[in-house]
Protein backbone atom coordinates (compact mmCIF):
# COMPACT_ATOMS: atom_id res chain seq x y z
CA UNK A 1 0.00 0.00 0.00
CA UNK A 2 1.51 3.19 -1.06
CA UNK A 3 2.35 5.99 1.60
CA UNK A 4 -0.52 8.68 -0.12
CA UNK A 5 -3.02 6.15 0.44
CA UNK A 6 -2.20 4.61 4.04
CA UNK A 7 -1.49 8.14 5.34
CA UNK A 8 -5.02 9.22 3.57
CA UNK A 9 -7.57 10.88 6.31
CA UNK A 10 -11.03 10.18 5.10
CA UNK A 11 -14.20 11.67 6.60
CA UNK A 12 -17.37 9.77 5.90
CA UNK A 13 -19.76 12.75 4.97
CA UNK A 14 -23.79 11.73 4.78
CA UNK A 15 -25.81 14.23 3.08
CA UNK A 16 -28.49 14.87 5.30
CA UNK A 17 -30.81 16.58 2.55
CA UNK A 18 -30.19 13.85 0.57
CA UNK A 19 -31.92 10.93 3.10
CA UNK A 20 -35.20 9.73 0.87
CA UNK A 21 -37.23 7.05 2.80
CA UNK A 22 -38.48 4.93 0.19
CA UNK A 23 -41.84 3.53 0.74
CA UNK A 24 -42.09 1.81 -3.26
CA UNK A 25 -45.01 0.49 -4.52
CA UNK A 26 -44.84 -3.67 -4.41
CA UNK A 27 -42.60 -5.81 -2.14
CA UNK A 28 -38.54 -5.47 -3.43
CA UNK A 29 -37.28 -8.21 -5.22
CA UNK A 30 -34.38 -10.54 -3.80
CA UNK A 31 -31.14 -8.52 -5.13
CA UNK A 32 -32.57 -4.90 -5.69
CA UNK A 33 -30.07 -2.47 -4.46
CA UNK A 34 -33.29 -0.28 -3.67
CA UNK A 35 -35.51 -1.90 -1.22
CA UNK A 36 -38.84 -0.57 -0.38
CA UNK A 37 -39.30 1.13 3.00
CA UNK A 38 -35.54 1.92 3.56
CA UNK A 39 -33.63 4.90 3.88
CA UNK A 40 -31.26 6.25 1.12
CA UNK A 41 -28.52 8.37 1.47
CA UNK A 42 -25.51 9.97 -0.09
CA UNK A 43 -22.04 10.18 1.08
CA UNK A 44 -18.81 10.96 -0.22
CA UNK A 45 -14.84 10.36 1.34
CA UNK A 46 -12.35 12.50 1.63
CA UNK A 47 -8.82 11.31 0.15
CA UNK A 48 -5.41 12.69 0.41
CA UNK A 49 -4.82 11.61 -2.45
CA UNK A 50 -2.90 12.42 -6.09
CA UNK A 51 -2.66 16.68 -6.86
CA UNK A 52 -4.35 16.99 -3.01
CA UNK A 53 -1.29 14.88 -1.62
CA UNK A 54 0.86 16.83 -3.84
CA UNK A 55 0.16 20.22 -1.85
CA UNK A 56 3.01 21.65 0.08
CA UNK A 57 2.44 24.66 2.03
CA UNK A 58 4.63 27.31 0.58
CA UNK A 59 5.60 25.69 -2.05
CA UNK A 60 2.76 24.49 -4.21
CA UNK A 61 1.12 27.39 -6.70
CA UNK A 62 -2.35 27.17 -6.73
CA UNK A 63 -4.94 29.66 -8.01
CA UNK A 64 -4.24 32.91 -6.38
CA UNK A 65 -0.87 32.19 -4.75
CA UNK A 66 0.83 29.47 -3.03
CA UNK A 67 -0.77 26.50 -0.95
CA UNK A 68 -1.22 27.18 2.97
CA UNK A 69 -1.70 23.82 3.52
CA UNK A 70 -0.89 19.89 2.48
CA UNK A 71 -3.49 17.72 2.20
CA UNK A 72 -4.48 16.67 5.07
CA UNK A 73 -8.04 16.47 5.95
CA UNK A 74 -7.72 19.34 9.00
CA UNK A 75 -6.27 21.67 7.30
CA UNK A 76 -6.56 21.54 3.69
CA UNK A 77 -9.45 23.41 3.11
CA UNK A 78 -7.33 26.34 4.79
CA UNK A 79 -6.43 26.56 0.61
CA UNK A 80 -9.53 28.66 0.06
CA UNK A 81 -8.00 31.73 1.61
CA UNK A 82 -5.67 31.92 -1.67
CA UNK A 83 -7.65 29.90 -3.69
CA UNK A 84 -11.26 31.16 -4.29
CA UNK A 85 -12.56 28.07 -6.07
CA UNK A 86 -10.20 25.36 -4.30
CA UNK A 87 -12.02 22.09 -3.83
CA UNK A 88 -10.78 18.09 -4.08
CA UNK A 89 -12.61 15.58 -6.05
CA UNK A 90 -14.11 12.57 -4.22
CA UNK A 91 -15.76 9.13 -4.84
CA UNK A 92 -19.49 8.90 -4.51
CA UNK A 93 -21.20 6.13 -2.66
CA UNK A 94 -24.96 5.54 -2.24
CA UNK A 95 -26.01 3.86 0.89
CA UNK A 96 -29.91 2.07 1.49
CA UNK A 97 -30.38 1.13 5.22
CA UNK A 98 -32.48 -0.02 7.25
CA UNK A 99 -35.10 2.49 8.89
CA UNK A 100 -35.60 0.46 12.13
CA UNK A 101 -31.47 -0.58 12.30
CA UNK A 102 -28.64 2.03 11.67
CA UNK A 103 -26.46 -0.54 11.43
CA UNK A 104 -28.15 -2.59 9.09
CA UNK A 105 -26.54 -1.25 5.76
CA UNK A 106 -29.15 -2.90 3.00
CA UNK A 107 -26.67 -2.65 -0.43
CA UNK A 108 -24.01 -0.07 -1.08
CA UNK A 109 -22.87 0.87 -4.10
CA UNK A 110 -19.60 3.56 -4.82
CA UNK A 111 -19.30 4.94 -8.41
CA UNK A 112 -16.05 4.41 -10.50
CA UNK A 113 -14.22 7.57 -10.28
CA UNK A 114 -12.67 7.54 -13.69
CA UNK A 115 -16.56 7.83 -14.72
CA UNK A 116 -18.42 10.42 -11.84
CA UNK A 117 -17.28 12.31 -8.75
CA UNK A 118 -18.21 14.62 -7.23
CA UNK A 119 -16.56 17.71 -5.41
CA UNK A 120 -15.55 18.15 -1.35
CA UNK A 121 -16.93 19.89 0.57
CA UNK A 122 -19.35 21.44 -1.08
CA UNK A 123 -22.08 18.76 -1.80
CA UNK A 124 -24.75 20.36 -3.15
CA UNK A 125 -24.67 18.05 -5.97
CA UNK A 126 -25.60 15.15 -3.95
CA UNK A 127 -28.63 15.47 -3.45
CA UNK A 128 -31.29 13.09 -4.83
CA UNK A 129 -34.48 12.21 -6.45
CA UNK A 130 -36.21 9.17 -6.34
CA UNK A 131 -39.35 8.52 -8.87
CA UNK A 132 -41.28 5.17 -10.27
CA UNK A 133 -40.88 4.45 -13.58
CA UNK A 134 -42.70 1.13 -15.22
CA UNK A 135 -39.49 -0.89 -14.37
CA UNK A 136 -39.07 0.15 -10.91
CA UNK A 137 -37.37 2.89 -8.58
CA UNK A 138 -34.97 4.86 -10.39
CA UNK A 139 -32.64 7.36 -8.38
CA UNK A 140 -31.32 10.62 -9.81
CA UNK A 141 -28.07 12.89 -8.90
CA UNK A 142 -25.31 14.99 -10.35
CA UNK A 143 -21.62 14.58 -10.29
CA UNK A 144 -18.64 15.99 -12.50
CA UNK A 145 -17.48 13.47 -15.57
CA UNK A 146 -14.81 13.22 -18.06
CA UNK A 147 -15.13 15.39 -20.95
CA UNK A 148 -13.40 12.78 -23.61
CA UNK A 149 -10.43 13.39 -25.52
CA UNK A 150 -7.82 15.47 -25.07
CA UNK A 151 -9.44 15.88 -21.64
CA UNK A 152 -8.28 15.26 -18.35
CA UNK A 153 -9.79 11.87 -16.73
CA UNK A 154 -11.79 12.24 -13.11
CA UNK A 155 -10.76 10.96 -10.07
CA UNK A 156 -10.41 11.40 -6.66
CA UNK A 157 -7.87 14.13 -5.04
CA UNK A 158 -8.44 16.54 -8.09
CA UNK A 159 -8.47 20.29 -7.52
CA UNK A 160 -10.89 22.85 -8.04
CA UNK A 161 -13.03 20.79 -11.03
CA UNK A 162 -15.93 22.35 -8.79
CA UNK A 163 -15.39 25.42 -10.21
CA UNK A 164 -13.94 24.65 -13.62
CA UNK A 165 -15.24 24.92 -17.29
CA UNK A 166 -17.29 22.57 -19.29
CA UNK A 167 -16.16 21.12 -22.64
CA UNK A 168 -19.03 23.67 -24.31
CA UNK A 169 -17.40 26.63 -23.67
CA UNK A 170 -14.01 27.90 -21.60
CA UNK A 171 -14.58 30.95 -20.05
CA UNK A 172 -11.17 33.39 -20.35
CA UNK A 173 -11.33 34.84 -17.19
CA UNK A 174 -11.93 31.96 -15.20
CA UNK A 175 -9.26 31.93 -12.54
CA UNK A 176 -9.49 28.10 -13.06
CA UNK A 177 -8.96 28.01 -16.58
CA UNK A 178 -6.98 30.78 -16.32
CA UNK A 179 -4.13 28.69 -14.23
CA UNK A 180 -4.42 25.11 -15.35
CA UNK A 181 -5.45 25.65 -18.97
CA UNK A 182 -8.77 25.99 -21.41
CA UNK A 183 -8.39 21.75 -21.55
CA UNK A 184 -8.94 21.57 -17.88
CA UNK A 185 -12.93 20.84 -18.61
CA UNK A 186 -15.47 18.75 -16.53
CA UNK A 187 -18.87 18.08 -17.86
CA UNK A 188 -21.64 18.58 -14.86
CA UNK A 189 -23.72 14.98 -15.24
CA UNK A 190 -26.48 13.30 -14.16
CA UNK A 191 -26.55 10.01 -12.91
CA UNK A 192 -29.49 7.68 -12.81
CA UNK A 193 -29.52 4.53 -10.73
CA UNK A 194 -31.64 1.54 -11.14
CA UNK A 195 -33.35 -0.26 -8.55
CA UNK A 196 -30.62 -3.14 -9.51
CA UNK A 197 -27.58 -1.30 -9.12
CA UNK A 198 -27.10 -0.33 -12.88
CA UNK A 199 -26.85 3.11 -13.57
CA UNK A 200 -26.29 5.45 -16.76
CA UNK A 201 -24.67 8.76 -17.12
CA UNK A 202 -25.67 11.25 -19.19
CA UNK A 203 -23.25 14.48 -19.60
CA UNK A 204 -25.18 18.22 -20.05
CA UNK A 205 -23.10 21.41 -21.33
CA UNK A 206 -24.66 23.48 -18.86
CA UNK A 207 -23.35 24.95 -15.30
CA UNK A 208 -20.01 25.71 -16.60
CA UNK A 209 -17.94 27.27 -13.73
CA UNK A 210 -20.02 26.21 -11.24
CA UNK A 211 -22.33 23.41 -9.63
CA UNK A 212 -25.10 21.20 -11.34
CA UNK A 213 -26.89 21.01 -7.67
CA UNK A 214 -29.95 18.48 -8.37
CA UNK A 215 -31.63 16.09 -11.01
CA UNK A 216 -35.14 15.10 -11.42
CA UNK A 217 -36.37 12.05 -13.79
CA UNK A 218 -40.43 13.69 -14.85
CA UNK A 219 -42.95 11.39 -16.35
CA UNK A 220 -41.97 12.83 -19.85
CA UNK A 221 -38.56 10.60 -19.79
CA UNK A 222 -36.50 13.88 -19.51
CA UNK A 223 -34.11 14.87 -16.81
CA UNK A 224 -34.74 18.50 -15.73
CA UNK A 225 -31.63 20.04 -13.71
CA UNK A 226 -30.52 22.85 -11.25
CA UNK A 227 -27.14 24.99 -10.43
CA UNK A 228 -25.41 27.98 -11.81
CA UNK A 229 -22.69 29.06 -13.69
CA UNK A 230 -20.50 31.79 -14.63
CA UNK A 231 -16.85 32.01 -12.39
CA UNK A 232 -15.45 34.71 -14.19
CA UNK A 233 -15.94 38.01 -15.06
CA UNK A 234 -17.49 37.42 -18.37
CA UNK A 235 -21.04 37.78 -19.77
CA UNK A 236 -20.86 35.57 -22.72
CA UNK A 237 -24.23 33.48 -23.49
CA UNK A 238 -22.43 30.17 -24.05
CA UNK A 239 -22.02 30.87 -20.33
CA UNK A 240 -24.71 33.02 -19.06
CA UNK A 241 -27.44 30.87 -20.86
CA UNK A 242 -26.42 27.46 -19.51
CA UNK A 243 -27.35 27.77 -16.17
CA UNK A 244 -30.74 27.49 -13.62
CA UNK A 245 -33.52 25.39 -14.38
CA UNK A 246 -32.37 22.53 -17.65
CA UNK A 247 -33.80 20.44 -19.44
CA UNK A 248 -32.18 17.44 -20.51
CA UNK A 249 -32.64 14.54 -22.97
CA UNK A 250 -30.80 11.20 -21.79
CA UNK A 251 -28.30 10.12 -24.13
CA UNK A 252 -25.44 12.49 -25.04
CA UNK A 253 -23.84 15.39 -23.84
CA UNK A 254 -26.72 17.97 -24.26
CA UNK A 255 -28.49 20.79 -22.14
CA UNK A 256 -31.22 23.42 -23.17
CA UNK A 257 -31.85 26.13 -20.52
CA UNK A 258 -35.54 27.20 -19.66
CA UNK A 259 -36.42 30.29 -19.79
CA UNK A 260 -33.05 31.97 -20.61
CA UNK A 261 -34.17 36.04 -19.85
CA UNK A 262 -35.09 34.71 -16.31
CA UNK A 263 -33.11 37.37 -13.98
CA UNK A 264 -35.38 38.00 -10.38
CA UNK A 265 -33.45 41.16 -10.13
CA UNK A 266 -31.69 43.94 -12.34
CA UNK A 267 -28.37 44.16 -11.28
CA UNK A 268 -27.50 40.68 -10.62
CA UNK A 269 -24.00 38.79 -11.77
CA UNK A 270 -24.93 36.60 -14.61
CA UNK A 271 -25.62 33.42 -14.31
CA UNK A 272 -26.24 33.50 -10.58
CA UNK A 273 -29.49 35.21 -10.16
CA UNK A 274 -30.82 31.44 -10.90
CA UNK A 275 -28.36 29.73 -8.29
CA UNK A 276 -31.07 27.30 -8.09
CA UNK A 277 -30.35 24.66 -5.27
CA UNK A 278 -32.91 22.04 -4.51
CA UNK A 279 -35.12 20.64 -7.38
CA UNK A 280 -38.34 18.03 -7.34
CA UNK A 281 -41.42 17.27 -9.69
CA UNK A 282 -44.82 17.11 -7.82
CA UNK A 283 -48.31 16.91 -9.09
CA UNK A 284 -47.35 17.39 -12.35
CA UNK A 285 -45.24 20.42 -11.73
CA UNK A 286 -41.30 20.85 -11.35
CA UNK A 287 -40.74 23.10 -7.97
CA UNK A 288 -37.41 24.11 -7.20
CA UNK A 289 -35.65 26.81 -4.17
CA UNK A 290 -32.53 28.79 -4.06
CA UNK A 291 -31.10 29.51 -0.62
CA UNK A 292 -27.55 31.06 -0.96
CA UNK A 293 -25.48 33.67 -2.68
CA UNK A 294 -25.51 37.33 -2.53
CA UNK A 295 -27.67 37.73 -5.66
CA UNK A 296 -31.37 36.99 -6.47
CA UNK A 297 -33.96 35.83 -4.36
CA UNK A 298 -33.77 32.88 -1.61
CA UNK A 299 -37.19 31.56 -2.49
CA UNK A 300 -39.52 28.76 -4.07
CA UNK A 301 -40.49 28.84 -7.28
CA UNK A 302 -41.84 26.83 -10.24
CA UNK A 303 -42.17 27.10 -14.21
CA UNK A 304 -45.64 27.08 -16.12
CA UNK A 305 -45.96 24.58 -18.83
CA UNK A 306 -46.17 25.52 -22.77
CA UNK A 307 -48.94 23.76 -23.97
CA UNK A 308 -50.48 21.88 -20.79
CA UNK A 309 -46.70 20.34 -20.91
CA UNK A 310 -43.45 20.39 -18.97
CA UNK A 311 -40.80 22.07 -20.72
CA UNK A 312 -38.93 20.40 -23.57
CA UNK A 313 -35.63 21.87 -25.49
CA UNK A 314 -38.24 22.75 -28.30
CA UNK A 315 -40.67 24.66 -25.89
CA UNK A 316 -37.79 25.41 -22.85
CA UNK A 317 -37.43 29.59 -24.17
CA UNK A 318 -41.54 29.86 -24.24
CA UNK A 319 -42.05 28.31 -20.52
CA UNK A 320 -41.50 30.94 -17.67
CA UNK A 321 -40.07 31.01 -14.06
CA UNK A 322 -41.75 32.36 -11.41
CA UNK A 323 -41.64 32.89 -7.27
CA UNK A 324 -44.31 30.32 -6.18
CA UNK A 325 -47.35 32.55 -4.59
CA UNK A 326 -47.15 33.02 -1.09
CA UNK A 327 -43.20 32.50 -0.87
CA UNK A 328 -40.63 35.33 0.00
CA UNK A 329 -39.64 37.70 -2.49
CA UNK A 330 -37.32 39.75 -0.76
CA UNK A 331 -33.57 40.21 -2.28
CA UNK A 332 -30.87 37.98 -0.80
CA UNK A 333 -28.75 40.66 -0.39
CA UNK A 334 -29.48 43.27 2.44
CA UNK A 335 -29.71 46.61 1.47
CA UNK A 336 -26.42 48.99 2.13
CA UNK A 337 -26.12 49.63 6.07
CA UNK A 338 -25.43 53.12 6.66
CA UNK A 339 -24.04 53.34 10.05
CA UNK A 340 -24.99 56.39 12.29
CA UNK A 341 -22.38 57.05 15.29
CA UNK A 342 -23.76 58.34 18.62
CA UNK A 343 -24.43 61.76 16.77
CA UNK A 344 -22.16 63.63 19.22
CA UNK A 345 -20.81 65.62 16.57
CA UNK A 346 -22.90 66.93 13.88
CA UNK A 347 -20.77 65.78 10.80
CA UNK A 348 -21.53 62.36 12.14
CA UNK A 349 -24.75 62.29 11.54
CA UNK A 350 -25.35 59.37 9.57
CA UNK A 351 -28.45 57.18 9.01
CA UNK A 352 -28.19 53.09 10.05
CA UNK A 353 -30.51 50.59 9.28
CA UNK A 354 -30.54 47.44 10.94
CA UNK A 355 -33.36 44.58 11.67
CA UNK A 356 -36.58 46.54 9.36
CA UNK A 357 -37.43 45.79 6.29
CA UNK A 358 -39.03 48.42 3.56
CA UNK A 359 -40.77 47.89 0.40
CA UNK A 360 -38.68 47.36 -2.26
CA UNK A 361 -39.48 50.45 -4.61
CA UNK A 362 -39.18 53.05 -1.14
CA UNK A 363 -36.65 51.81 0.52
CA UNK A 364 -34.53 52.62 -2.87
CA UNK A 365 -35.68 55.98 -3.72
CA UNK A 366 -35.10 56.70 0.03
CA UNK A 367 -31.62 54.99 0.19
CA UNK A 368 -30.67 57.05 -2.75
CA UNK A 369 -31.69 60.06 -1.83
CA UNK A 370 -29.87 59.54 1.53
CA UNK A 371 -26.35 58.56 -0.91
CA UNK A 372 -26.57 61.75 -2.62
CA UNK A 373 -26.87 63.91 0.61
CA UNK A 374 -23.68 61.72 2.26
CA UNK A 375 -21.86 62.29 -1.40
CA UNK A 376 -22.57 66.02 -1.16
CA UNK A 377 -21.76 66.67 2.61
CA UNK A 378 -24.79 67.99 3.62
CA UNK A 379 -24.46 66.12 6.52
CA UNK A 380 -21.34 68.10 7.60
CA UNK A 381 -23.30 71.24 8.16
CA UNK A 382 -24.65 70.99 11.91
CA UNK A 383 -27.91 71.62 11.14
CA UNK A 384 -31.13 69.06 11.53
CA UNK A 385 -31.70 68.70 8.21
CA UNK A 386 -35.27 66.82 7.26
CA UNK A 387 -32.99 63.75 5.72
CA UNK A 388 -32.26 62.75 9.08
CA UNK A 389 -35.97 62.83 10.82
CA UNK A 390 -36.90 61.48 7.41
CA UNK A 391 -34.39 58.48 8.08
CA UNK A 392 -35.91 58.48 11.27
CA UNK A 393 -39.38 58.39 10.21
CA UNK A 394 -38.33 54.90 8.19
CA UNK A 395 -36.70 53.33 11.42
CA UNK A 396 -33.03 54.22 10.40
CA UNK A 397 -32.29 55.99 13.21
CA UNK A 398 -31.45 54.92 16.79
CA UNK A 399 -28.05 54.52 18.67
CA UNK A 400 -28.25 50.93 18.14
CA UNK A 401 -29.61 50.67 14.63
CA UNK A 402 -32.67 49.57 15.61
CA UNK A 403 -36.36 51.44 14.95
CA UNK A 404 -37.25 53.87 17.48
CA UNK A 405 -39.69 52.37 21.05
CA UNK A 406 -42.26 54.20 22.00
CA UNK A 407 -40.69 57.57 23.98
CA UNK A 408 -40.64 59.04 20.55
CA UNK A 409 -40.80 62.92 22.01
CA UNK A 410 -38.18 62.04 24.03
CA UNK A 411 -35.90 60.57 22.07
CA UNK A 412 -36.22 63.35 19.28
CA UNK A 413 -35.24 65.86 21.49
CA UNK A 414 -32.24 63.44 22.09
CA UNK A 415 -31.53 63.66 18.54
CA UNK A 416 -31.70 67.34 18.29
CA UNK A 417 -29.61 68.35 21.07
CA UNK A 418 -26.89 66.10 19.46
CA UNK A 419 -27.61 67.85 15.93
CA UNK A 420 -26.91 71.04 17.81
CA UNK A 421 -30.69 72.46 17.97
CA UNK A 422 -30.51 74.63 21.11
CA UNK A 423 -33.41 76.09 20.68
CA UNK A 424 -35.39 73.13 21.08
CA UNK A 425 -33.67 72.08 24.05
CA UNK A 426 -34.43 75.50 25.61
CA UNK A 427 -37.98 74.80 24.52
CA UNK A 428 -38.34 71.38 26.03
CA UNK A 429 -36.46 72.97 29.18
CA UNK A 430 -38.72 75.70 29.64
CA UNK A 431 -42.13 73.28 29.19
CA UNK A 432 -40.18 70.90 31.90
CA UNK A 433 -39.95 73.64 34.35
CA UNK A 434 -44.15 74.93 33.74
CA UNK A 435 -44.99 71.36 34.53
CA UNK A 436 -43.58 71.11 37.99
Amino acid sequence: MSNNVANSRRLALTIGVSALALAAAGAAHAGDFIHSDSLLISTTTYEDVVAAAGLVAGVTAIPGGTAVSNGDLNTVWNNASVDASFGVTSPITIEDLSPTNAAAVLSTKTFDTSQIVTSFSSKSELGLNIVQTPTGPVVTFMGYAPGGGGYPTTGAGALDVSNSDTTAYSDPTNPVTMFYGTNYAFNRSVVALNADGSYSITQTLAHGGNNGRGAVLAPNGLYYTVGNSNNGTGTPPALTKSTGLEVVTPGAPNSTMIDPSFKALSGDKAGKSSNFRGLTYYGGNLYFTKGSGSNGIDTVYTVSKPNGQLPTAATASQAKISILPGFPTDPAKPSPDYTQPLLRQPDDALCRRRGRRLGAERRSREMDAVERDLASGLYATGRPDRRHLQCRRLGLRGNNGWPAQPHRRRQQGRDRHALGDDRHNQRVGRQRRRSQ
